[in-house]
């Protein structure tokens, strides 16, 4: 086949892909950036491919950054799903989950670099394409509201940061039932929320709502 090959390329993101779950990080970031470059000596400087190698770099920074600078890889992350971003709107058309899902890796990035306005909009942009290709009723959009509601929990804005986990659990109660470790996390959600309103009472029903609903299915002795 060859050096300069689609397969070749493909074999470098799944041996970067196990580097990075493995912990070898320095290492993953070469083995992604070598499939980079074969990729875009093949297709070009636009095609999926390279949209999800540049998707899989930023994961890998961000995962390094735990064990170093974190501020400074989530601006390299953030570099690298935006420029993810541009390829999936050029080869795939602005409503694709791919490129909703390029929308929520901006927002996580800047969300930890202190730009939740820009965090919003990004998670905004995603929420709206899901909708639209997906419905209202949809386990992947109560996902989106969840994670609008951290941003707005983050921000004090804690009126909207209920509306969204609200909807969440909505959602999730109408897509897997009142007993699915989903529908807990949104209880848990809401428990934060109204510890940090000071609502100590309607907190503490809503995280032994979750405590039940945890017991049921993963059992009283899982971690």
């Amino acid at each position: 086949i060859g050096e300069i090959h689609p397969k070749t390329a493909a074999t470098h993101q799944d041996i970067g892909i196990v580097q990075c779950r493995s912990g070898d990080y320095d290492q993953a970031l070469r083995s992604l950036q070598m499939c980079l470059e074969i990729q875009e000596q093949v297709f070009g400087g636009y095609s999926p491919e390279i949209a999800i190698t540049r998707s899989h770099l930023g994961h890998t920074i961000v995962e390094r950054g735990h064990d170093g600078d974190d501020l400074l890889e989530h601006r390299g992350a953030l570099q690298q799903y935006r420029k993810a971003l541009v390829v999936r709107e050029k080869c795939l058309g602005e409503d694709h989950l791919d490129v909703a899902a390029s929308y929520q890796n901006i927002g996580q990035s800047l969300c930890k670099l202190g730009d939740f306005q820009g965090a919003l909009a990004a998670y905004r942009e995603s929420l709206s394409i899901l909708e639209s290709l997906l419905g209202e009723n949809h386990a992947d959009v109560a996902i989106a509201h969840s994670l609008l509601g951290n941003v707005l929990h983050e921000q004090g804005d804690f009126q909207g940061a209920m509306e969204e986990y609200s909807i969440a659990l909505a959602i999730r109660e109408e897509v897997f039932g009142k007993s699915h470790v989903a529908t807990a996390e949104s209880h848990t959600q809401i428990g934060q929320l109204l510890t940090d309103v000071q609502d100590y009472d309607e907190a503490e029903t809503r995280h032994r709502k979750a405590l039940r609903i945890r017991d049921t299915i993963l059992g009283k002795e899982s971690p």
